[in-house]
C-alpha cells in the first residue's frame, strides 16, 4: 500500500497548495512528502520553497520531520537569513539533546549553522517565535521515544489530534495521536517508501515502490541507484546495529534483505547483468 494522497497532482498544483498553506506547517508537509518522491528540476525547486517556507513559519517545530539532507539543503537555501538559520539551529540542537549519539552529519551541519548565526552578529538562543522561554528542550511539552524501526529517539510536539511523522534518520512512518492526555504511536511499515516483502512475484514489489526505496526514477543513472543501495545497506550493516537488541538485528538483517531484492528486482527490469 502505496500512503500517497498527492500523488496525481501536478507540480503546478502542488506549488499553488504552497502558496495556500504557505503558513499553516501542518498542511505543508504533506505536499512535502509527495515532492520526495519526484526527482525533476521543478520538483527540486518547489520543495526547496517549501523548505524555507517551514523555517520562516512561527511554529518552532516546523522542521521536526525534515530528513538529514533536507536540513541541509534548507541551510545552502538559508544564505544569511537569520530567522531560517535560528530556526534551523534550535531543531539541530533538540536533536543533539535528545539522540542517544549524535550523527556525524548533523554535528557538523550544527557547526556551519552556529558559525553563519555568529557571522552574522546573531544568537541562536534567542526564543523562537511560538516559544515563551529560552534554554533547553522543554520536555513537559514534547513526547520522546525510540523508532521502532532503528530505535533513534524521536521528539514529538504534543499538539492535539492525530498527525503524521517521519523518522528522520531511518524514514519509517508513524501517527501521533493525543487525546486526553494519552499519546499513541503507531507505526506503518507497510505505508512506506520501502518494499514490505522479499518474495520477487509479490504484486507489492514493483517499479514505483522499488525507485521510491533508492530516491530514484526511470531516468535516473544507474550509478547512482548503486550508490544509493550501499548507503542504505550500511544503515543496516550488522557492525551497525551490534549493540542493539536482538529483535532489532533482526529487523536490520530484514530490512537489508528487502534491499537486495528490491535491487535484483531493478537490476533485472534493466537488463543489467
Amino acid at each position: 500500500m502505496i500512503n500517497r494522497p498527492l500523488m496525481h497532482s501536478s507540480i503546478t498544483e502542488l506549488g499553488k497548495m504552497l502558496d495556500r498553506f504557505q503558513n499553516d506547517s501542518g498542511k505543508l508537509f504533506p505536499i512535502l512528502k509527495e515532492l520526495r518522491h519526484r526527482h525533476t528540476p521543478d520538483a527540486t525547486a518547489l520543495r526547496e520553497r517549501l523548505l524555507q517556507a517551514l523555517a520562516l513559519s512561527d511554529d518552532p517545530d516546523a522542521l521536526i520531520s525534515l530528513f538529514e539532507q533536507e536540513l541541509e539543503q534548507l541551510f545552502h537555501a538559508s544564505g544569511s537569513d537569520v530567522k531560517a538559520l535560528r530556526k534551523l539551529a534550535h531543531e539541530l540542537q533538540r536533536r543533539h539533546e535528545i539522540q542517544r549519539r549524535a550523527a556525524a552529519k548533523e554535528t557538523a551541519l550544527r557547526v556551519h549553522v552556529e558559525a553563519a548565526l555568529i557571522s552574522s552578529g546573531a544568537h541562536h538562543d534567542a526564543p523562537l517565535p511560538g516559544q515563551h522561554q529560552q534554554g533547553k528542550l522543554r520536555r513537559e511539552k514534547y513526547h520522546i521515544f525510540d523508532c521502532a524501526k532503528c530505535a533513534q529517539k524521536l521528539r514529538i510536539p504534543l499538539k492535539p489530534g492525530k498527525i503524521a511523522y517521519n523518522c528522520h534518520t531511518c524514514q519509517e512512518e508513524f501517527t501521533a495521536t493525543y487525546e486526553g492526555g494519552i499519546v499513541r504511536i503507531v507505526f506503518q511499515p507497510f505505508q512506506t517508501n520501502r518494499p514490505p516483502v522479499t518474495h520477487e512475484h509479490d504484486d507489492r514489489l514493483n517499479l514505483e515502490n522499488v525507485y521510491a526505496l533508492f530516491n530514484a526514477s526511470p531516468a535516473t543513472p544507474w550509478e547512482q541507484i548503486e550508490l544509493e543501495r550501499r548507503k542504505l545497506l550500511h544503515q543496516y550493516h550488522p557492525d551497525k546495529v551490534a549493540a542493539l537488541g536482538p529483535k532489532l538485528q533482526e529487523l536490520a538483517e530484514q530490512e537489508g534483505k528487502r534491499i537486495n531484492t528490491a535491487y535484483d528486482f531493478l537490476r533485472r527490469h534493466r537488463g543489467i547483468g
